[in-house]
């Protein structure tokens, strides 16, 4: 059993802090004294504090795990019972090796998980029909793949930005600036990219309807 709380947690408020403590008291209490584990979600843009700074700030609460969730479409769409369900994180372990968990919401209890090959960083993950797919940082650069057995590229990974992987119509849609801006990009799961807009100034954000 795990003590988790789940949350934004960027500047660490006064309201972050006091669930912070309740989360360590909550800890005590158990007569074996319950890891805890703070999930956070991660929204698109800077945050307030780097994460070496996030990190500090939890460990100074006695806190040494922290899942981050990227908030996508498909983390928005998701009901209440499904997030509880399953939720997918990436670790970033001590070693300097990711991987891809999947975490019981409702426990945060670990149900299965997909470590990285070496020199890959898991940066945000979405899932279309049970498959996961991530973006990623390589030596190369940024790139997308299919997670599992040899992590299959859909995207090859280069001096690019990648950033915002979300799921629309059973595609993968992301930022990038490939062509020297910030465009809106599509790949499906055979790996053929289409770029959807020429903005004159590039792209910060985007919002998807089913029409």
């Amino acid at each position: 059993m795990t003590a988790v709380t789940i949350g934004k947690f960027d500047g660490f408020h006064l309201g972050h802090r006091i669930l912070l403590a309740e989360l360590q008291e909550l800890s005590k209490e158990h007569k074996e004294e319950m890891p805890t584990c703070v999930c956070k979600i991660d929204f698109p843009g800077p945050g307030l504090l780097s994460r070496d700074e996030q990190k500090k700030v939890l460990e100074e609460y006695g806190i040494y795990r922290m899942r981050r969730l990227a908030f996508s479409e498909y983390f928005a769409s998701q009901t209440p019972e499904e997030f509880v369900r399953r939720v997918l994180v990436s670790e970033y372990l001590q070693d300097g090796t990711t991987r891809l968990v999947s975490l019981d919401g409702a426990s945060g209890e670990r149900l299965d998980s997909i470590k990285a090959p070496g020199g890959m960083q898991i940066v945000e993950s979405a899932s279309i029909g049970g498959r996961i797919f991530v973006s990623a940082i390589t030596d190369q650069g940024n790139g997308i793949f299919e997670a599992g057995a040899g992590f299959r590229t859909l995207v090859p990974a280069g001096p690019v930005k990648i950033q915002q992987l979300r799921v629309h119509d059973g595609q993968l849609m992301f930022i990038s600036d490939r062509d020297g801006s910030n465009e809106l990009y599509s790949v499906d799961i055979d790996g053929n990219v289409r770029q959807w807009t020429s903005a004159r100034f590039g792209l910060t954000d985007f919002a998807l309807r089913g029409d």
